[in-house]
């Protein structure tokens, strides 16, 4: 069998953010499809104010809190070894990501996982409480 390919690689950063699917706590439902076209919209405006973007990999995960059950997205921002960046260039995509998303999903707060340290987003008028679902 002939070896016909090759193999590229870079430095794995560990970069992701949570967001909550829904609006606030208890709003409407943001879907996986209005998601991933607010993200592909924020890569295109990024890429124009700063001459790159960072490609991403979304997941659905749960968060529990007690009794509260909510849907949640993983968002990873991958470095992706075709197009290589440093830690900088990626976790910068990452706050700008996160701030975007907290505004235009409309959440309380949103948390940022890089490399061993955690960040959490919140608006100013964020809810401080945790709802029961029963």
């Amino acid at each position: 069998m002939k070896n016909d390919h090759k193999v590229t690689s870079c430095r794995t950063v560990e970069c992701y953010l949570t967001v909550g699917s829904q609006v606030r706590y208890g709003g409407r439902t943001v879907s996986y499809d209005e998601l991933c076209g607010y993200v592909s919209q924020f890569q295109i405006d990024f890429e124009e104010e700063h001459g790159y973007f960072c490609s991403v990999r979304i997941l659905r995960s749960e968060v529990i809190v007690q009794k509260y059950y909510e849907m949640c997205y993983d968002i990873h921002v991958v470095n992706y070894p075709r197009f290589p960046f440093c830690e900088d260039f990626i976790f910068n995509f990452a706050r700008c990501l996160t701030k975007y998303l907290l505004v235009k999903m409309d959440q309380n707060r949103i948390s940022l996982f890089m490399s061993g340290e955690t960040e959490m987003y919140e608006a100013s008028d964020s809810e401080n409480k945790i709802v029961h679902s029963d």
